[in-house]
């Protein structure tokens, strides 16, 4: 861990790092920025390397309002860049301005578990398989929400900006709410695909998760703007959508809306 700070009851802690620095996390197991409840000011990039299982940021969340803002994280294949998580119990806020650059495949820009994140990050997902954001919540008593409200540029084959899960069984997910919200003036932008078999998903959807519309979606050749599957809650749809050619705005299995 290269900064650590932890906060304690009402008295936040906060890490403001104004080094303008380059970090290169390619040992196993490296963590930029650790902290719990208080916030991270950075004005540096982070690269995570591909093997390491490294993270660019640990948040943990427990009762709080949360920060971090700043950071350009540059993650390669099969790595994450920030790992959210917050306490079931407490209705809290960890807002995410960030810049995420997803250049490896199978990578993860956010990785989300239970509690609220509102993100106006940009992110850049051109990596094969690679995902935005997933957020995933097993708690049958309060909703998970992820609120978009920066913009998503999607290049990769197959890959996804936002995906929710509840009910994910390899990651044990039984009894989750969640609600995925891209908002007004948010934009996804999905790049166009000439062989269907490589389509692009804007937000995806599984369980119990409410996906709510409310942004803009460019759906490119081939694409799906929002994918509902198995999906028990489902779109809540007052946002703009633009499609191209073979391009679907709106995938629902079973339907749902």
């Amino acid at each position: 861990v290269f900064y650590y700070a932890k906060g304690i009851g009402a008295y936040r802690a906060t890490i403001n790092d104004s080094s303008n620095s380059n970090y290169i996390l390619d040992k196993n197991n490296q963590i930029l920025y650790y902290v719990e409840n208080g916030d991270v000011q950075s004005n540096s990039q982070v690269s995570v390397k591909e093997g390491t299982g490294s993270l660019g940021a640990y948040i943990s969340n427990t009762g709080n309002n949360m920060s971090l803002s700043g950071l350009t994280l540059n993650i390669e294949e099969n790595q994450k860049g920030r790992y959210v998580q917050s306490d079931v119990k407490a209705n809290s806020v960890t807002d995410l301005d960030v810049l995420i650059n997803l250049t490896g495949s199978n990578g993860i820009g956010i990785l989300q578990k239970e509690g609220i994140v509102n993100s106006l990050s940009s992110m850049q997902v051109t990596g094969n398989g690679a995902v935005g954001a997933v957020i995933s919540d097993n708690d049958g008593t309060q909703t998970g929400e992820f609120l978009n409200r920066g913009n998503i540029e999607i290049f990769g084959d197959n890959s996804v900006g936002i995906y929710g899960t509840t009910k994910n069984e390899f990651m044990a997910l039984t009894n989750g709410r969640l609600e995925l919200l891209n908002d007004a003036g948010a934009v996804i932008k999905i790049a166009d695909k000439n062989n269907p078999a490589n389509g692009i998903i804007g937000i995806y959807g599984d369980g119990d998760t409410l996906i709510k519309q409310a942004g803009n979606i460019e759906v490119g050749k081939n694409g799906i703007g929002v994918y509902a599957e198995d999906n028990t809650a489902g779109i809540d749809s007052t946002g703009n959508l633009k499609i191209s050619a073979n391009g679907i705005g709106y995938y629902l299995e079973p339907s749902s809306m």
